[in-house]
């Protein structure tokens, strides 16, 4: 994730989810280590991540639909 020419954060997506998470339905696509710095927390760009994720998959030629986390406590 980028803002201007900082990154501020990262994330994966998993085109084999599920195949490791017997939960998840054929075809869904994990969002895995999402993670936004410390230095740029709390200023939205998850949120506005998030909101862009859909189009992006699609621009992926991924099913935007498909998208599962899980979180790591």
């Amino acid at each position: 994730m980028v803002f201007g020419d900082t990154a501020v954060g990262f994330f994966r997506l998993d085109q084999q989810f599920a195949a490791s998470h017997p939960f998840a339905p054929p075809g869904a696509i994990g969002l895995r280590s999402f993670w936004v710095s410390k230095d740029h927390q709390g200023q939205g760009y998850a949120k506005q991540a998030l909101l862009a994720l859909p189009a992006y998959l699609r621009q992926q030629g991924l099913p935007p639909d498909a998208l599962m986390l899980t979180v790591n406590c």
